[in-house]
């Protein structure tokens, strides 16, 4: 979609560094890293899923250009 190496870079940081802390019991246990993914409530989500959503829109744009795919007509007049 255009975006710069130091764009995409930033989004990489943002999703791939993500630490929590759990308290059970009163008590706060080591830090720890996500595997991947985005954290609930992040404020990125939003707008990464618009960005993913406008990319498969653009493919399936292009596969019916290509005839690898063909859209329902509506036949209800």
């Amino acid at each position: 979609m255009g975006f710069s190496e130091r764009w995409t870079g930033w989004m990489l940081e943002c999703v791939s560094t993500a630490r929590a802390t759990v308290l059970i019991n009163g008590a706060v246990t080591n830090e720890f890293s996500f595997a991947k993914g985005l954290r609930q409530g992040d404020l990125l989500s939003p707008f990464l899923l618009i960005m993913v959503t406008e990319v498969l829109h653009l493919l399936l744009e292009e596969a019916e250009t290509l005839g690898i795919i063909q859209g329902i007509k509506n036949v209800i007049p």
